[in-house]
């Protein structure tokens, strides 16, 4: 967050594409870490919060006689259009997550998204 704070505050700051990334367990993940501001206790390590994620992304629900991904956050198309919005300025980690907070997009997946266009 500092770097990107610094980077802002430069003549390039807002031409200069720079992605901040972090774990699932950094609050990049707004649907297993948090439920209504709670912790959820099944997901305490990063490797535990990975494994569920990836559970999780691959149980499939039905919705509409079509089979999608279980996670309610996980939106290809929106998860494109934040990594979009993220190039346009310095992105740090605060704001993933909010952004992704906002859009109930995963965050997560829209920074590694973001990452191969920087």
């Amino acid at each position: 967050s500092q770097f990107v704070s610094e980077v802002r505050k430069t003549r390039w700051g807002n031409s200069t594409k720079v992605i901040a990334l972090a774990s699932r367990s950094q609050g990049m993940c707004g649907y297993l870490t948090t439920t209504n501001g709670h912790s959820r206790s099944f997901a305490r390590s990063d490797a535990d919060l990975t494994e569920a994620c990836l559970e999780l992304r691959q149980s499939k629900k039905r919705v509409s006689s079509v089979s999608t991904c279980a996670c309610p956050h996980y939106h290809p198309d929106a998860i494109a259009t934040l990594a979009l919005h993220a190039l346009a300025h310095p992105t740090d980690v605060e704001d993933w997550k909010e952004m992704g907070k906002t859009t109930q997009t995963c965050s997560y997946y829209a920074s590694r998204q973001a990452l191969h266009h920087a």
